[in-house]
């Protein structure tokens, strides 16, 4: 099997979502016109906003600008690891236990104050921790390739498995419920939601 870096994993991903809408949209009865970049031509529900976000083997679509951690919860799978879907910062940059590498464009670009300080507090060390963010830091400016490690605050070397294929007898609530089990309490230290919601 070739390697491929992440600029090529992306334009492949974007490929095989373009792939996607197309026979969703003739299955609609859209005919064979490509959909548009960012939309679909056959009035399907993507917006032109919207980000792909691949994480141990899925992709769920997540608003452009939207903190990752937030989105990835909404979308039914989570930064953390075991137990640590429990016991979290929600979101305040605090506790670590949400640290992913992140292959694609994020704002901002570089450690914020708060991964600075809690990316150099154990276990994180370097030279691993360079290659971290803190998903409750980081908001998703177009297509991202998001990486697990092991370790309850994901500081391992082994990188996770793929998830398990989703279950398309339940729906995207039920599994959004199981990774954030406070329910809308888990988002509500997101700034950037509070903003757009208001």
């Amino acid at each position: 099997m070739r390697a491929v870096g992440p600029t090529s994993q992306l334009r492949q991903l974007r490929s095989c979502r373009q792939s996607r809408r197309l026979q969703r949209c003739q299955a609609e009865g859209g005919g064979a016109a490509p959909p548009a970049a960012g939309g679909s031509s056959c009035g399907g529900s993507e917006r032109a906003d919207a980000v792909a976000i691949e994480y141990r083997g899925r992709t769920v679509q997540a608003e452009r600008g939207g903190t990752l951690r937030t989105a990835m919860l909404e979308a039914g799978v989570t930064p953390h690891n075991g137990r640590a879907t429990l016991i979290n910062c929600r979101g305040l940059g605090t506790c670590g236990t949400c640290a992913v590498e992140v292959q694609g464009p994020v704002d901002p670009q570089q450690w914020t104050a708060a991964e600075r300080l809690r990316l150099h507090f154990p276990p994180h060390a370097p030279p691993g921790n360079q290659r971290l963010r803190l998903a409750c830091q980081v908001a998703c400016q177009g297509d991202v390739r998001v990486i697990k490690r092991s370790g309850f605050w994901g500081q391992g070397e082994a990188v996770l498995p793929d998830l398990p294929a989703a279950d398309s007898s339940s729906s995207s609530g039920s599994s959004a419920a199981s990774v954030a089990p406070l329910g809308q309490l888990e988002f509500v230290l997101d700034r950037r939601r509070q903003k757009n919601t208001s």
